[in-house]
């Protein structure tokens, strides 16, 4: 967010935000894990309410947030697949890695140029590798309005490129989106299953390639357990657990 000049108000995972108010003191967060001490008991119920009904909740336009901070599994987790995929999605992802996801609202004036140089390819990143991850996410999001021709390629160089187990899920959704024929759809995920279980550990990357294998077994197995799984929609979403 630095390297970028990323500022503004923030929806964040309360544990983070010591770290976030520490290397990046321009945003402005939501809650943190002070919550009980320094926040209002209100603002405390109100991040729950977040996780516990990740529905559309009336205060949440108040907030005047454009940017969403945190990692992609637990219940926040579950509340950014809301923003990205839920009917009437108008959220984004600007930033995905195995550990972290930053997300921008494309109707807030204030990410409009942010949102922009993701399109463009123009924001900087920690690797490469994140780069292809995070833009192949962002090519995913319904809000990006990319087809599914850009988009099922570009996760597929960027699961080559970096592992992060988001990416297999964001395939599923792009690919029920495309109506992609479902064959082909299992033969992509048997060769993953295949190709990283054969990956070497380098530079302790053990826990990722594990992360991803977790998240092509979670797919494949409720799709072989599906009744329709001979179908067209035999495919089912499930959390990733990993």
């Amino acid at each position: 967010m630095n390297a970028n000049g990323i500022s503004g108000r923030v929806i964040n995972r309360w544990q983070w935000e010591g770290y976030l108010r520490w290397r990046s003191p321009q945003l402005k967060l939501f809650v943190g894990g002070r919550a009980q001490a320094v926040y209002p008991a209100l603002a405390y119920q109100r991040y729950l309410d977040l996780l516990e009904k990740p529905g559309p909740l009336p205060w949440v336009a108040g907030l005047n947030a454009h940017l969403v901070a945190g990692p992609p599994w637990d219940a926040f987790g579950e509340y950014m697949d809301h923003l990205l995929y839920g009917a009437g999605a108008h959220w984004v992802t600007i930033y995905c890695d195995e550990y972290s996801t930053l997300l921008a609202d494309t109707q807030a004036p204030e990410t409009r140029a942010l949102i922009e140089a993701t399109r463009a390819g123009t924001l900087r990143y920690p690797s490469e590798g994140i780069r292809q991850v995070s833009q192949a996410m962002f090519l995913a999001s319904p809000a990006a309005e990319v087809p599914p021709s850009s988009a099922i390629p570009a996760i597929q160089r960027a699961a080559l490129a970096y592992r992060a187990p988001a990416l297999y899920q964001a395939y599923v959704r792009v690919v029920h989106a495309g109506l992609i024929n479902v064959n082909d759809v299992i033969r992509y995920l048997e060769s993953e299953r295949v190709r990283l279980a054969g990956l070497p550990e380098v530079n302790g990357t053990a826990v990722q390639a594990l992360g991803c294998r977790t998240a092509v077994y979670n797919i494949l197995s409720h799709h072989h357990k599906s009744p329709n799984a001979a179908g067209s929609s035999g495919l089912q979403l499930h959390p990733i657990d990993a």
